[in-house]
């Protein structure tokens, strides 16, 4: 399945293991590591990045991108082409006085972490989360094929259902919403990302220190950083059975915590259904446009239906 923006995590998984080696520092600018970014975001630290304080425009709001985007479905644009469609932005406050979520954020730390080391972003979320932990069903695809099976995400609002499961590719997404996973994976990563498992104790304390902020979609801030929302911690999502997904039924004190944390939830053992997300309600088909790609929230399917005929 697409984890979207739980794609962040990751990328702050490696930054932070880049911190606890000394090849990073949290303060390190974007000046000094990607001096070909813009002038106006050199004052911009890692820290700031890191915690969405660095005031930079998000891109998946650039309207011309989006027209580039309907229009571009599966092509595979570099991390730099879609940042040069708000080259000529300046932050919008003085980077770490405010809080402002923003997928431009974790495209720059990436970008920072490949300056810092010479690798690529790919081979760094391999060699310091994915193998160490065992994720052998994670993995961050540049093109829209998903490795099957999948879970499928419908766009039901106007009717006939379409399945937008492959409409885009993930490279629009990349390190701020393009990871595929499965709920097993993403389970043990966040248990580790959260747990204290990935950092020596004073990177942690820096992990851990949270700032005051609120924003849609839901990011770090008074709600935990997120962690609370990401139902994969602790299952699989709402009426998916686990089966289905290929992960294990839950024993005991676990399966008795989480038939209390979502007592709607199906299990293993009750009516089984594909592994497809359920239907949303009236009141939440607004904001399930292009769910594959839940960043790039602007584009809607019916922009990309029309686009597709014309075609």
């Amino acid at each position: 399945m697409r984890i979207a923006s739980t794609s962040k995590a990751f990328s702050g998984a490696v930054a932070l293991t880049l911190v606890a080696q000394h090849r990073l520092s949290l303060d390190e600018t974007i000046a000094r590591l990607l001096p070909s970014l813009p002038n106006a975001w050199g004052g911009v630290t890692l820290r700031e990045l890191l915690d969405h304080t660095s005031g930079l425009e998000d891109f998946s709001e650039d309207p011309a991108l989006l027209d580039y985007l309907v229009k571009n479905l599966h092509a595979a644009p570099s991390p730099t082409f879609i940042l040069h469609f708000i080259a000529g932005t300046k932050p919008r406050f003085t980077p770490g006085t405010a809080y402002r979520y923003s997928n431009t954020d974790n495209f720059v730390i990436a970008l920072m972490a490949e300056a810092a080391t010479h690798r690529s972003y790919t081979q760094l979320l391999a060699r310091y989360v994915l193998r160490p932990l065992g994720l052998g069903g994670t993995s961050l695809p540049s093109s829209f094929a998903m490795p099957a099976p999948y879970l499928h995400g419908d766009h039901l609002d106007p009717p006939p259902a379409e399945d937008v499961s492959e409409l885009v590719s993930a490279a629009y997404a990349w390190a701020s919403g393009g990871i595929v996973s499965t709920p097993a994976d993403l389970s043990t990563f966040i248990r580790a990302y959260a747990g204290g498992r990935l950092f020596p104790r004073a990177v942690r304390a820096a992990q851990l220190q949270f700032l005051p902020g609120n924003s849609e979609p839901i990011g770090p801030g008074t709600n935990s950083a997120g962690l609370d929302h990401v139902d994969a911690a602790l299952g699989p999502p709402e009426g998916v059975p686990l089966r289905a997904c290929g992960s294990r039924r839950p024993r005991g004190a676990l399966a008795r915590r989480r038939a209390r944390r979502s007592p709607g939830r199906m299990f293993p053992g009750s009516a089984e259904r594909p592994c497809r997300a359920a239907a949303p309600s009236s009141a939440e088909r607004p904001a399930r446009r292009l769910n594959s790609l839940a960043c790039l929230r602007s584009a809607t399917p019916a922009r990309v239906r029309r686009n597709r005929r014309r075609r």
